[in-house]
């Protein structure tokens, strides 16, 4: 509470923002990275005591859930989620299913009867980086963990690589940095983008774009660089960057020096119009940063960073961000390690940012109490309708609702798309309840879609969902599949991409994942 904030100097924020001490410790210790909670007002947060610890292992990694159950703006109650974990590098809240990183795993976890105690836990994939007694420092393997709109996870790799059996039986063997993707159950594993050094995180935007700020390689002449990745995108690490550039997607941006943590992208309203849509990042050890994005061709304008938040300096303990969310409000959440690399004991820090432009109200900056309506129960058409919020959080409720009713709720999206009762933000999301049903039927109407739409961005996300569902590696289950259906290259190949440079992009990259032999000459 208001005492226990009396402790530390409060952050360095922008005019109009406010700093909230949301936990300490003793409710936390050793924040390496966190996510939404089950409900609000909550918040899962994983307690490394590996990591940067020693070599020596005296205790396994938890996620415990943070939670504020008087509505004071402070939390109250420290529960332990699951224990007996790896050095947790990634975290990740999605319907009901908690994914953690933690090497060489990724681990999938429920709460089955809403205690909050993980009563199922299943390793989805093996062989992401080292064990723990292989790694005496822990890093540069399975880093973050993210869960897209499109229905993948996408998961940030260090420079260790991985040798993975995946669940079809064949090996993924990659001696590299990047990310790879793979479905909830942590099947259709592969390579989604190369040539990274040790990306802790991942940001996707509204329009499922994916960014990375990846470290600098301690000392050498690659620096830190924010990249956008997109599928089979090379970002040169740790040759072609320096000897080949032009042969690479260049960086975003190329800071020098730093050492990049937690990153994401501000998709809600509360925040001022000039914060929406911007990349946040956590330089470790100094602050919290930020990037404005501005369309260019197929990508992006270089970036300029900006300071956001940063640590007084009288602080005794140091500001040292680890990972940043935005919360269901529109707040943005910080977890601060808040000690040395070698430290003597369990620190930690969260702490949430809120936009209250000229209130002075602390219940309101700190969303204290206020009275709610029951509602009735919703709706597949209020669900639809949702879609069309401007809120990212509400968007992605209504689409997992959606998703759940089957065949009957597609049935009644395409219905309403066809009347003009999804705005080009809810279509986005309608692309991929459509293309969740894996048909050809589902192909049929993405075809359909994907000549008529008007939304640039809503076209992109049928070609994308076309590529997945036509992907001769995905079809098959194997990675050593070729060609794909001809007639859906043939069919791809007419689509109208002169309109914009991006759907071109995306046409070449579905061509290019279906191994189009007449490729060269479209």
């Amino acid at each position: 509470g208001p005492d226990t904030e009396k402790r530390f100097p409060p952050l360095v924020v922008p005019d109009g923002f406010q700093a909230t001490l949301f936990a300490c410790d003793p409710l936390i210790e050793y924040p390496s990275v966190i996510a939404l909670g089950p409900r609000t007002k909550t918040l899962f947060v994983a307690h490394d005591y590996l990591t940067g610890l020693g070599i020596k292992i005296v205790r396994l990694d938890e996620v415990r859930i943070l939670e504020d159950t008087n509505d004071d703006g402070y939390a109250d109650k420290s529960t332990v989620f699951a224990k007996g974990l790896n050095s947790i590098q990634g975290l990740a809240y999605h319907d009901g299913m908690v994914f953690v990183m933690h090497a060489p795993l990724l681990t999938l976890l429920r709460d089955t009867n809403g205690d909050d105690v993980a009563d199922e836990r299943h390793d989805l994939i093996k062989g992401l980086g080292l064990t723990p007694e292989e790694n005496s420092n822990r890093l540069h393997c399975a880093n973050g963990v993210v869960a897209g709109y499109d229905g993948w996870l996408y998961l940030a790799l260090g420079d260790r690589g991985c040798d993975i059996t995946r669940p079809e039986g064949d090996r993924l063997l990659f001696r590299q940095g990047g990310i790879l993707r793979c479905r909830t159950d942590g099947t259709d594993l592969h390579v989604f983008s190369t040539g990274l050094r040790n990306i802790y995180d991942i940001a996707l935007d509204a329009e499922l774009n994916v960014f990375v700020r990846d470290n600098e390689n301690d000392g050498g002449d690659y620096m830190t660089r924010v990249c956008h990745c997109f599928f089979g995108s090379d970002h040169g690490y740790p040759y072609h960057y320096y000897e080949h550039p032009a042969e690479i997607m260049p960086p975003l941006t190329d800071l020098g020096r730093g050492s990049s943590a937690g990153v994401t992208t501000y998709l809600e309203t509360a925040f001022p119009k000039e914060y929406q849509n911007s990349l946040f990042a956590c330089e470790w050890g100094r602050a919290i940063v930020g990037y404005q994005r501005e369309q260019l061709g197929s990508s992006f304008a270089p970036m300029k960073e900006t300071t956001f938040v940063f640590g007084d300096p009288k602080d005794p303990y140091g500001f040292k961000p680890t990972d940043v969310v935005v919360d269901r409000d529109g707040s943005l959440l910080i977890s601060d390690w808040c000690d040395g690399q070698r430290p003597q004991r369990g620190r930690g820090r969260i702490y949430r940012i809120t936009y209250v432009g000229d209130r002075v109200s602390n219940a309101v900056a700190k969303g204290g109490k206020s009275k709610t309506r029951k509602l009735a129960t919703p709706t597949i058409e209020s669900w639809i309708a949702q879609l069309n919020s401007p809120g990212h959080h509400q968007r992605i409720e209504a689409q997992i609702a959606v998703e759940h009713a089957g065949q009957s709720g597609r049935d009644k999206l395409i219905r309403a798309i066809q009347r003009g009762q999804v705005n080009p933000t809810g279509r986005l999301h309608a692309i991929w309840i459509i293309a969740a049903a894996q048909s050809p039927e589902a192909i049929t109407t993405l075809f359909e879609l994907a000549q008529s739409e008007h939304s640039v961005p809503v076209q992109i996300q049928t070609i994308r969902a076309i590529a997945d569902l036509t992907d001769p590696i995905l079809v098959q289950g194997n990675l050593k599949a070729t060609r794909g259906n001809t007639r859906i290259c043939q069919r791809l190949g007419e689509l109208p991409v002169e309109r914009d440079p991006r759907l071109l992009r995306e046409v070449i990259i579905a061509l290019g994942r279906l191994h189009w032999i007449d490729a060269p000459h479209w």
